[in-house]
C-alpha cells in the first residue's frame, strides 16, 4: 500500500513538472527583426555664397631654397657714392632697381679722352685720304712700269690702312669707356631677397 502511494505521488510530481515546462515554452517571448539604421533628420548649416577672388592660406613647414643664388660685385672700381635704401640684408628688391652707384667722374673723363682721340684719328684719316687723292693724280703721270708693291706705296695704301686701323681702335676704346661708365651703376638682375651686404658708402 505504501508502495502504491509513493508511485502515485511520483507520477503526480512528473505530471506537474511536465505541465509547468509546457506552459513555459508556450508563453516565451519571440525576437523580432528591426532595422539597424535609425532614420533621423540631418542637421545642416546654410551659408550665403558670394563670387570673388580669394587667396587661400596654406600653412606648411619646410626649407625654402632660392631658384638662383648670386653674389653681385662691381666690374669697375671706384668710390661708392650712393646706396639704395632697400639694399639691406633681409630686404627685397625688384629687377632693374638701382642698388649702388660708383663715382662716375673718372669714367666720364676717360670717355671724354677716348672721344677726343677718336676725333683726332678720324681727322688723320680724312687727311690721309686727301694725300691719297694727290698720290693718285701723281700716279697718272707715271708710266706703267711700277710693280704692284710700288704702286701700293705710291698710292699710300699702307698709310691709309694704318689710319683706318687707328680709327677702329679709337672707336673700340670709346665703346669700352661707355661700357665702363654704364657699369658704375649696379642694378638688381632679378627680383631678389638680400641675404648679406659687404659694401657701404665710401
Amino acid at each position: 500500500m505504501k508502495w502504491n502511494r509513493t508511485l502515485v505521488v511520483s507520477l503526480a510530481i512528473l505530471a506537474a513538472g511536465a505541465a509547468v515546462t509546457l506552459v513555459i515554452f508556450s508563453t516565451e517571448p519571440r525576437a523580432e527583426r528591426t532595422g539597424a539604421v535609425r532614420q533621423t533628420a540631418m542637421l545642416v548649416a546654410v551659408e550665403v555664397v558670394e563670387g570673388g577672388s580669394f587667396r587661400p592660406a596654406i600653412i606648411a613647414t619646410g626649407v625654402v631654397e632660392p631658384s638662383e643664388d648670386v653674389m653681385l660685385s662691381p666690374r669697375v672700381s671706384g668710390e661708392i657714392v650712393e646706396r639704395a635704401p632697400a639694399f639691406n640684408p633681409g630686404d627685397f628688391v625688384r629687377k632693374g632697381e638701382v642698388l649702388l652707384r660708383i663715382d662716375r667722374a673718372d669714367y666720364e673723363n676717360a670717355l671724354a679722352r677716348s672721344l677726343s682721340a677718336l676725333h683726332q684719328v678720324e681727322a688723320d684719316l680724312q687727311m690721309e685720304r686727301g694725300r691719297r687723292t694727290v698720290a693718285e693724280q701723281d700716279f697718272e703721270l707715271l708710266d706703267d712700269s711700277l710693280t704692284a708693291e710700288q704702286k701700293s706705296l705710291v698710292l699710300r695704301e699702307p698709310q691709309l690702312n694704318a689710319a683706318k686701323s687707328r680709327v677702329e681702335s679709337a672707336g673700340a676704346a670709346v665703346g669700352q669707356a661707355r661700357l665702363d661708365l654704364a657699369r658704375t651703376t649696379i642694378t638688381a638682375p632679378f627680383d631678389a631677397h638680400i641675404l648679406s651686404r659687404r659694401a657701404n658708402l665710401g
